[in-house]
């Protein structure tokens, strides 16, 4: 493969289990593959427990002591690579900040409410940077600039806990953005703000995209996917049930968990009503030995659905974990 038709970050086969008390292992993500472009942008949507988050913090090394992380998650960078899985901690801070930020879904929890925002943006910044104290604060108000945060000047000196909940999340994002990463995992950016904020917030986003920083986005929510993103992954049970071309996903669904995450979704204007997912997530510690999905599923065929389904290609650029999808 040529340099230039690298992913810059290329996940293949990710997969974390946790130990847990009673000595149990619980498995949140198995099998997960995905690729982002330089400048690209994908979604990864799925219900709370889908294993989001949980793929996202393992490729950043952010997951607790209990954890295992398997697979192979390569940063690509010019003519070099760089394998997150197992990567020693000491080499992980090279990677994480500088050029891989992230957005933490409570900004109020994220950020320390003791130090001010002057101390948490500018130490993060000298930190990858090794630039001086006064060039580290011009950029740091620079960053708080750039997300809309009005009297920069004035609010890098302030505590988070001054700050409304939308400027907060601004504050992350800055927070994200002041060491100029090449890629930004949002996870949940827009939880807890208002509808106004939450506009304010994903057009910054798509600002970013547009000048050429790759965005990841973890949310449950399709309306803001669709607005932001090129692709998208469905997770369940962390494991990929979807991936395709977004808007080519969002408007066909193939797999029957990506049709009920539509349909449980509200549509502005639509007067059709809300078909909510029967039932709950399996159990990780004792999942079901077929398709995680098949308890849940409207269209369970019994015998076939309860073998392991494999990812099937369905066209040029949508996989599909469901027997089914080949007559669709």
């Amino acid at each position: 493969m040529q340099t230039q038709d690298r992913p810059l970050l290329d996940v293949r086969g990710l997969g974390v289990d946790f130990r847990t008390r009673d000595h149990e292992r619980l498995t949140a993500v198995k099998d997960v593959s995905i690729s982002v472009a330089a400048g690209g942008s994908l979604a990864i949507v799925g219900e709370s427990g889908s294993g989001k988050s949980v793929s996202m913090r393992a490729l950043l090394g952010l997951l607790p002591q209990n954890a295992t992380v398997h697979g192979s998650a390569t940063w690509n960078e010019g003519t070099s690579s760089t394998e997150l899985v197992g990567l020693p901690a000491r080499q992980f801070q090279a990677i994480r900040g500088r050029k891989i930020g992230m957005v933490f879904q409570n900004a109020m929890q994220a950020l320390n409410p003791t130090i001010p925002l002057k101390r948490q943006l500018t130490e993060h910044l000298r930190w990858h940077s090794a630039c001086t104290r006064a060039e580290a604060e011009k950029r740091a108000i620079r960053a708080l600039g750039d997300v809309g945060i009005p009297e920069p000047e004035r609010r890098i000196r302030m505590y988070p806990f001054q700050l409304s909940g939308g400027m907060r999340q601004r504050a992350m994002i800055a927070m994200a953005l002041v060491a100029e990463p090449r890629l930004l995992i949002a996870d949940e950016p827009t939880t807890a703000v208002d509808v106004t904020v939450q506009k304010q917030i994903l057009d910054l986003l798509v600002d970013l995209r547009d000048r050429g920083t790759a965005v990841v986005m973890v949310t449950h929510d399709l309306g803001v996917a669709r607005y932001l993103c090129e692709d998208v992954v469905v997770l369940y049970s962390g494991q990929v049930m979807e991936s395709a071309r977004l808007g080519e996903a969002l408007d066909r669904p193939v797999h029957p968990y990506t049709k009920g995450l539509l349909g449980s979704a509200l549509d502005l204007g639509d007067p059709s009503p809300l078909r909510p997912i029967g039932g709950n997530p399996p159990d990780l510690v004792d999942r079901p030995p077929g398709c995680a999905f098949q308890p849940r599923c409207v269209d369970d065929d019994g015998a076939r659905c309860a073998e392991p389904q494999e990812l099937i290609t369905v066209g040029a650029t949508r996989e599909v974990r469901c027997w089914r999808s080949i007559d669709e």
